[in-house]
């Protein structure tokens, strides 16, 4: 056989394998979700939320409207100076004028709206909180794309980890998109609930690594991966199952990696520490009223990747067992930064000694760029992090 015959044979079966329809997909379809239908013919539109009071200007002479949740105008004016949105005990305000005490509130202009200095000329939802609002904006997918690499990677890492980033990123959001309901407020969260987001990308890199792989996501049996990720696995990811009790699924399965140089000496590791009662109180206690018990014998259950599955405490006439799932939950995941760790309780003090940062699974960006200063490309790191997963592109 010719080698250009060989090649457009290789061609053919690639492609076949990633249109593998669903009924092919394991069963365990958590961070799985079909593709688009009907498929994308352009660059779709995302519906971000921007927590924290994000600074929301309306500009000099500008006519704005405000709506409620049936459509009705709460209120219509020009704008005698430029203002600042806010919300003062649960009523939005323009500068220092109330305007609604409405829960959800839509905004428009006739002219660009800034927003965390970025000038948007489409309508914004206003969803006041406690602490202050929310704005929902809804901005061209790339721009999203690129504005979540900036946030998530340092400026000076090369432009082969935020190809990768960018590809990881645009398919985690997308198959969070692809099951968010019409009726939402909003599709993705601009926070570590979902992928940090900074608005507006002003980053030249960011912007390049998205133009460069536009459209590119991971498919995986014929469906986009839901393809997660880490600050830093501590030197081999978690398994999915290992972290979120879930079957196994091949792209998020355990591996070796790079990162592990940065946790080679005691002083990496990552320590919290905290009195018992206050750690019983929170991660213990099945009843506020129950008196806390004197410490107990601390043991730990792992998976093989180092992650503890089962926080055990033992006493004499009984045990009480959390998941090392909901143990993070409880005392919180920027006390308990990974599920790789050890326990030991001395003195009424118990102190965690741990490696890792995030829940592990998927793509470790600190070992990411350890792979590329080697040499490797972003398609070699991806299949790496995401065995038997493929890029694929989605649209042009």
């Amino acid at each position: 056989m010719k080698p250009s015959t060989l090649r457009a044979v290789v061609v053919l079966l690639y492609a076949a394998f990633l249109l593998l329809p669903a009924s092919c997909a394991p069963k365990e379809s958590r961070f799985l979700a079909l593709p688009p239908n009907p498929p994308l013919a352009s660059e779709p539109q995302v519906s971000v939320l921007l927590e924290g009071s994000p600074e929301v200007m309306i500009p000099l002479g500008a006519k704005y409207t405000l709506t409620g949740e049936n459509g009705a105008v709460l209120k219509s004016d020009t704008t005698p100076r430029e203002a600042a949105l806010g919300v003062d005990k649960g009523v939005i305000t323009l500068g220092s004028m109330p305007l609604t005490s409405s829960k959800k509130v839509r905004l428009s202009a006739n002219l660009p709206i800034s927003v965390s200095g970025e000038r948007v000329k489409a309508s914004l939802l206003i969803l006041p909180a406690a602490d202050g609002f929310g704005v929902v904006i809804t901005i061209p997918f790339e721009d999203y794309i690129a504005g979540v690499i900036e946030a998530e990677l340092y400026k000076s890492w090369p432009l082969e980890v935020r190809k990768v980033q960018a590809i990881a990123a645009r398919s985690f959001a997308l198959v969070r998109m692809t099951r968010t309901p019409k009726s939402a407020q909003y599709q993705i969260r601009a926070s570590e609930l979902d992928q940090t987001f900074r608005f507006p990308a002003a980053d030249s890199d960011s912007r390049k690594a998205a133009d460069s792989t536009r459209g590119t996501i991971l498919m995986y049996r014929g469906n986009i991966l839901e393809a997660l990720y880490c600050s830093s696995c501590g030197g081999k990811t978690a398994a999915a199952e290992s972290v979120f009790e879930t079957p196994p699924i091949a792209p998020l399965s355990s591996v070796s990696c790079l990162c592990a140089s940065r946790w080679a000496e005691a002083k990496d590791l990552w320590r919290f520490e905290v009195e018992w009662p206050a750690f019983y109180k929170a991660a213990l206690a099945e009843s506020k009223d129950k008196p806390i018990p004197s410490p107990g014998r601390v043991e730990l259950t792992r998976a093989p990747d180092g992650t503890v599955t089962a926080f055990i405490v033992k006493y004499p006439d009984g045990e009480i067992t959390v998941s090392g799932k909901d143990l993070r939950e409880r005392v919180g995941p920027r006390n308990l930064k990974s599920l790789w760790f050890d326990a030991v309780c001395r003195e009424g003090k118990l102190t965690f000694i741990g490696r890792g940062f995030g829940h592990r699974v998927g793509l470790c960006q600190w070992g990411a760029l350890e792979m590329a200063k080697s040499g490797e490309d972003y398609v070699s790191i991806l299949a790496h992090y995401y065995p038997g997963a493929f890029p694929a592109r989605l649209y042009k």
